[in-house]
């Protein structure tokens, strides 16, 4: 394959859908051999990091994630080529050929890794099961704020509402806890990531990262917390 031209892989495909929930903006930079190719979105309160194997011969630019994702998805056998101002999506099962031109370079700025990390005094692992399962009852009961709690030797993984507009919540063993008494509290809406198991980490002032290993290295987010409801 040309070095400017890039299949996306079905993990990429999943890695860019999960981007678009954060932010509808995609910057890519140049895929280095010291670097290779990390996927970074800053959006709000939350930064993402993603590894992913495909290599980019160009900065890709766009404010228009969704109509990459959606072309690419109504393509047999897309495949995307990369030049300096703008890109190609090529089907090559009928050689039709979409142009998406890239945003303007003055008007882009590449999201960048945090510049300080937190002091993480809080470490466990979280799975899969009991994520899915605490973000249905949220969704299901209308609860806006989630809170991982440790409370005699017991973590718990929660949903309720910060602003105390209900005294509703769902509250779900995950494991037992050696460590100190603690609240950690973040906004349901900021709970964007992928469906895994995640080694998670809880900073000082709140702030959250969540480590998923893959096989092309880590996705890792940071994620604020809400500070006031929060006891770490």
């Amino acid at each position: 394959m040309s070095k400017n031209k890039v299949k996306l892989s079905d993990f990429t495909v999943k890695v860019l859908k999960n981007h678009q929930t954060i932010d509808n903006r995609l910057f890519v930079r140049k895929t280095t051999d010291k670097s290779g190719t990390k996927i970074i979105v800053r959006s709000g309160g939350i930064i993402a990091m993603y590894d992913v194997p495909e290599s980019f011969s160009e900065n890709v630019m766009s404010m228009d994630l969704d109509k990459i994702l959606n072309i690419h998805s109504n393509m047999k056998e897309p495949e995307i080529e990369l030049a300096n101002n703008h890109m190609n999506i090529v089907d090559n099962d009928d050689k039709s050929n979409v142009v998406l031109m890239y945003a303007a370079p003055e008007m882009v700025e590449f999201p960048e890794p945090p510049a300080r990390y937190p002091e993480f005094v809080v470490d466990f692992e979280l799975r899969e099961q009991d994520v899915t399962k605490v973000l249905k009852f949220a969704d299901i009961m209308g609860l806006p704020s989630l809170r991982f709690r440790a409370e005699n030797g017991t973590l718990y993984f929660e949903a309720f509402d910060a602003d105390k507009k209900t005294d509703n919540s769902f509250s779900l063993k995950i494991a037992e806890f050696k460590g100190e008494d603690f609240s950690a509290a973040l906004d349901r809406a900021s709970f964007k990531m992928i469906p895994s198991d995640y080694q998670v980490s809880i900073g000082k002032p709140t702030t959250f990262k969540f480590v998923q290993d893959t096989p092309h290295g880590q996705n890792v987010y940071y994620v604020a917390g809400v500070k006031k409801h929060s006891t770490i």
